[in-house]
């Protein structure tokens, strides 16, 4: 039997009563502890997005993590390449990759934090990463040298908000057109990452019909294939929801997991992105 719940991944959304069916698995944590335990996303899903119910910023700091070693340890490794024709010194490529990887990774965690948290964060970040990269060449860090590294990555880290709220901003001022797309697109990065292949749109019947006396179908973005299984998958963006066609598929039983992407996400992602590069570039010096 149909009953019309939503599968965000870790729980099912009942949308006709605005609940979830299942309490947060994290629900005592300290850092939410003071809310209800039918939260979730950290009561803000329209900007965070937790596939296992267990950590909503734990894609951004993949993003920025990841952005920051292939700057850090690619940059290191050209440049011996450029200089001497080949790699000698695999701990500077490691030193520096894991550098830039720690600081990215911690300026995703902050999300949407304000300017001077994230600004703070980063450069705390900036010294761990700076200390473990001259560990790993079997260098010492001064106080030179985290002073330093504390304020590179300050500076990136508020370079990096201004910059995410720059491509939030100019990404809400987009027509709704262009923003489906988008989602659309981060959908198919998503998924893509996760092993699924997408096959193409998916048309479903309704069971009703047209004006004209024609079937209603709904159209969803993806029908994605991982193996021998095959899902649909509907890429929202913002707040925008399900048409009536899709609702009166879904109501028939239709399976559908929604993507929401928001403009949010976007700007978050970018601010992960360009923190970790920069720490990636910025390990150079050590």
């Amino acid at each position: 039997m149909d009953l019309g719940w939503n599968d965000y991944g870790a729980r099912m959304y009942d949308p006709s009563i605005g609940r979830w069916n299942v309490v947060d698995p994290l629900a005592d944590e300290p850092e939410q502890i003071q809310l209800t335990p039918y939260n979730s996303f950290w009561d803000n899903p329209v900007n965070l997005d937790d596939p296992d119910g267990r950590c909503p910023n734990c894609g951004l700091a993949a993003i920025g993590a990841g952005v920051g070693a292939i700057f850090g340890g690619g940059i290191e490794a050209g440049k011996q390449l450029y200089n001497k024709g080949k790699i000698d010194d695999w701990n500077a490529v490691g030193g520096a990759a894991l550098q830039g990887a720690i600081t990215g990774g911690a300026a995703g965690f902050t999300g949407g934090a304000s300017l001077l948290t994230t600004a703070a964060v980063s450069g705390g970040a900036n010294v761990v990463g700076g200390t473990a990269n001259r560990y790993i060449q079997g260098k010492e860090t001064t106080m030179t040298d985290a002073v330093v590294d504390a304020s590179v990555g300050s500076v990136l880290g508020a370079g990096g908000k201004v910059v995410g709220n720059l491509v939030e901003n100019a990404t809400n001022n987009l027509s709704n057109a262009v923003k489906g797309k988008i989602g659309e697109a981060v959908t198919k990065i998503k998924y893509g990452a996760m092993g699924y292949k997408r096959l193409g749109t998916e048309t479903v019947k309704t069971g009703g019909k047209t004006a004209t006396g024609k079937s209603s179908k709904a159209v969803f973005d993806h029908q994605m294939e991982h193996r021998i299984t095959r899902i649909t998958v509907e890429s929202k963006f913002n707040k925008s929801g399900y048409t009536p066609n899709q609702k009166a598929a879904i109501k028939m039983g239709h399976k559908v997991k929604l993507d929401r992407t928001t403009s949010k996400d976007l700007g978050n992602a970018s601010k992960a992105a360009i923190v970790g590069a920069g720490a990636g570039v910025g390990a150079q010096r050590n």
